[in-house]
């Protein structure tokens, strides 16, 4: 199963893409990302791919307010 992290008192999972890319998303919005376009995004990787480090959209913004990264467990969800 993917990455699962708590930041800033919020779930993100680690979803893949069908291109090669990979990000960390808000639990609720990559549940129903994945739900609704599963040929283009998934919480696995697509076979054949080969994937760097996810992608952070919080790096900067976590930075700025010391925000504490908090491993979770991937398996308690989906």
């Amino acid at each position: 199963m993917g990455m699962a992290r708590k930041l800033n008192g919020m779930t993100q999972v680690v979803l893949y893409r069908n291109n090669g890319e990979s990000t960390w998303m808000d639990f609720a919005d990559a549940k129903r990302v994945a739900a609704t376009v599963p040929s283009e995004w998934k919480k696995e990787p697509f076979g054949g791919q080969t994937y760097g480090t996810p992608v952070d959209p919080w790096t900067s913004q976590s930075k700025l307010q010391n925000a504490a990264t908090i491993a979770v467990d991937p398996s308690t969800l989906w």
